[in-house]
């Protein structure tokens, strides 16, 4: 059968459904993060890693099914909503924006947590509407933006640097990353790979870092180092471009 915009969809119900079950335990894994942000920090910040490989693997699930459909790309959306943008603000807000001082009885955290979850939604809207290049993403894509804050925060435990999550510098890499998705710098697109070397690098890193966590060695720090280099580079590059 053929949906709308010509994405097919299997007949076979429960085939159908696989990838959307797989995108709902990011949803899942979500409200675990924001239950854990208050008490377990790190265990939120592990949560929001596990989100992020679920969105990973939908797609992939999804293109290897045969099971692609509008209804999964706008679940998909909806939970990369709550998943990459009230997550890890909700995060944000419990290692660092709740001592933040208030204006008019509302704590400037509230308004630093609120521009990163609202970032987040526009970062998703823009890209819904498919006017991204073919080899690039303008704006860092919110996995991205949601796993710079949350591994901002691991590295704070993993050095043990309490240092690290003073309000104003919680503050400082939320606002960052959320200016960061809504800005029309152009970052490669880590879906598309000129050779084979640039993907087994990166899938490497990756791989590298989840299996420090799985060991209980600073993956995170790992995982941010990573990421930190995929943001300067594309800075770098659209600063050179002009």
């Amino acid at each position: 059968m053929i949906g709308r915009e010509g994405r097919r969809i299997v007949g076979d119900p429960v085939t159908r459904w696989i990838p959307s079950a797989i995108t709902l335990l990011g949803l899942f894994a979500a409200l675990l993060s924001m239950s854990w942000a208050g008490v377990e920090p790190y265990w939120s910040c592990l949560a929001i890693i596990a989100a992020s490989l679920f969105d990973m693997i939908d797609g992939r699930i999804a293109r290897l099914l045969g099971a692609q459909s509008d209804f999964g790309a706008q679940l998909d959306s909806l939970v990369d909503a709550v998943a990459f943008g009230v997550a890890p603000a909700w995060l944000a807000f419990h290692v660092g924006l709740s001592e933040t001082a208030a204006v008019a009885g509302v704590p400037i955290g509230i308004a630093v947590a609120f521009s990163f979850a609202a970032a987040t939604a526009i970062r998703l809207a823009k890209f819904n509407l498919g006017d991204q290049p073919d080899n690039a993403f303008v704006g860092i894509p919110s996995p991205v933006g949601a796993l710079l804050v949350t591994t901002f925060v691991m590295v704070a435990f993993e050095l043990e640097l309490p240092g690290l999550l003073a309000p104003w510098t919680v503050a400082a890499v939320t606002l960052g990353a959320a200016a960061l998705m809504v800005s029309p710098v152009e970052f490669p697109s880590y879906k598309r790979f000129k050779t084979r070397w640039g993907r087994l690098v990166f899938y490497g890193a990756i791989g590298g870092g989840l299996t420090m966590l799985f060991l209980q060695l600073p993956g995170g720090t790992v995982l941010a180092s990573l990421l930190t280099l995929y943001v300067v580079r594309g800075v770098v590059t659209a600063l050179s471009r002009r």
